[in-house]
Order: structure tokens, then sequence, then C-alpha cells
């Protein structure tokens, strides 16, 4: 079966801006970016496209070769799916056209932690008695 991911939503949030796609998981405080031949090959993919398809399209449109097309394509999936963005699917992909302008390189996933502990406050529940959300070790401090 040709291989495919679910991004795991709602435990992670993505937004796309231009040529770049952030990340965060939201149950770890990490995120990631996603920027040029990673941004397009998470889009293809958020759409349900596979591995295999991907491969076969990109080798036309970029002049690469299929094979080491989907071997970087399959070190990316597995990257999203160690990084906690992804899961593999279930129901078989999508046929998802592929366009692609610009050089092509292989997909890179780069990971941020210097928020961690601002994007695993949870400013509704941890709030303090003054107001302001304070982190769980604290709140047990006091």
């Amino acid at each position: 079966m040709e291989r495919s991911i679910l991004i795991r939503r709602p435990n992670v949030i993505c937004d796309a801006f231009d040529n770049e796609v952030v990340a965060v998981n939201m149950e770890t405080g990490t995120y990631y970016s996603l920027a040029g031949s990673a941004a397009a090959a998470f889009g293809w993919l958020d759409q349900g496209a596979g591995v295999e398809s991907l491969s076969r399209q990109l080798a036309v449109v970029v002049g690469q070769p299929e094979e080491s097309l989907r071997a970087e394509l399959g070190a990316f999936v597995d990257r999203m799916i160690e990084a906690g963005l992804a899961e593999e699917r279930s129901e078989p992909p999508v046929e998802v056209k592929v366009v692609f302008e610009g050089p092509w390189g292989a997909p890179k996933v780069e990971e941020y932690t210097d928020m961690q502990d601002l994007l695993l406050l949870d400013p509704i529940h941890d709030v303090g008695q003054d107001g302001w959300p304070v982190r769980k070790e604290e709140a047990a401090r006091d």
C-alpha cells in the first residue's frame, strides 16, 4: 500500500506564510519550520497525496530521479511522524496535482524549542491569583 500521512490535528496547528509552513506540536510546545520544498511537500501530503505518486510526478516536474525523490519524501514523512506532527493514514492516498517552481532540495524539518514554556502554558486554566498565567510547577510550589 502506498504510504501517506495525516496531520495530527487538533494537537498540531499549522499555517502557511509565503513559501514556509510553521507547524506547532501543542503537546510538546515545539514548533517547526518547513520552507521551500518542505512547504510544498507538506501541502501535498496534507491533501492526502502518497509518497509514490508524488515521487513519480516530481521526477517529471523537477527533472530528478524518481528513486532519490522517493527516498527524500520518505525521510521527510519519517521525520514528520517522529516529531509528532503526523501519523500514517489508513485510507488510500488521493491523487494530487504537483506544481513546483524553483530549485528542488530534500525537504527539511527545522525544529525550534525556544518557546516551549510559553506554548505549553494554558492561559485559561493555569491562572494565578493575580490573573496571569502561571506554570504548573510554580502553582504547585505556592
